[in-house]
């Protein structure tokens, strides 16, 4: 109990336990939005939704039943010509804390003002859910994340991509592929730059 008063005991104790607290921030999004009576198809509204996805789509993969990192390196790395680096216990707080968490947030926050940023995290969000539901007809077995992927990321980015369609000028559709590209390309990334420094 006392290494947690250290530095590296908080360190320690947040990358084994920020699903948890994604999945408390979940939670607090979606009562939130309950009492305040939230418009409910305004983007704002929409964006917090899909940062709560997010949250609980981290949870299944990480926690509840969790083992995403085992599944990633005993089944995909090395694979595919793209996953070449092993997923690290920092990778994952990289790429799912530092990258997800802020740009979901960012893009709830800015909604009406950055709707292309928007448009383009809900194409990674569709990828996502479409990666997992490949990865579990191919391997013919569970993965954890493909429950949310397909029943929450894939038809709520659908979805959304088809709602916001109608209000999005040429330059919101640029923004978005390429904020798209980028964003998925970070990914793998950024696991293989925290393979290189932070190697378990």
């Amino acid at each position: 109990m006392r290494s947690f008063f250290t530095v590296k005991g908080r360190l320690n104790w947040f990358a084994d336990n920020w699903p948890y607290i994604g999945g408390f921030l979940a939670l607090l999004i979606f009562i939130n939005l309950l009492v305040e009576d939230a418009d409910w198809v305004s983007l704002r509204t929409l964006l917090l939704i899909h940062l709560g996805l997010l949250f609980l789509h981290q949870v299944e993969e990480y926690k509840i039943p969790g083992g995403f990192k085992t599944f990633f390196n005993q089944h995909i790395l090395r694979k595919n010509p793209i996953m070449k680096a092993p997923l690290t216990d920092a990778g994952i707080v990289i790429v799912n804390v530092l990258f997800g968490w802020t740009a979901y947030a960012a893009a709830a926050y800015w909604n009406e003002r950055a709707v292309g940023f928007a448009l383009g995290l809900l194409f990674i969000t569709g990828i996502n859910g479409l990666a997992h539901t490949a990865m579990g007809i191919i391997l013919r077995k569970y993965n954890p994340g493909l429950i949310t992927g397909l029943f929450l990321f894939i038809p709520f980015a659908a979805f959304m991509i088809f709602y916001l369609s109608a209000q999005l000028s040429n330059q919101d559709w640029t923004t978005g592929i390429v904020i798209g590209v980028v964003g998925t390309a970070m990914i793998p990334f950024g696991i293989w730059l925290t393979s290189s420094v932070y190697a378990e």
